[in-house]
């Protein structure tokens, strides 16, 4: 630095902001089991696609039945409103 004619040497520290992509590729890089990219679930037991397809013929069936309506004291069925 120039001061008043004269050269003089001033400590300066220079600030980088950090770079989080950086920091992403590092920690995936290096640490790959605790930062992965895309997280896989843990693998659940559930039905089978048999199971599955059973129970959705179930419910159609259950759906496609008329419903049943309680008759009225008098021997008439509601009309539902």
């Amino acid at each position: 630095m120039l001061y008043r004619g004269e050269v003089r040497e001033v400590p300066h520290t220079l600030y980088f902001s950090p770079d989080t992509r950086a920091c992403m590729f590092w920690l995936r890089n290096r640490r790959r089991k605790h930062w992965l990219d895309k997280h896989q679930p843990a693998q659940l037991e559930g039905p089978s696609s048999a199971e599955l397809q059973e129970a959705a013929e179930r419910a159609r069936r259950v759906v496609r039945q008329p419903i049943e309506r309680p008759a009225q004291p008098n021997g008439t069925a509601t009309d539902g409103g």
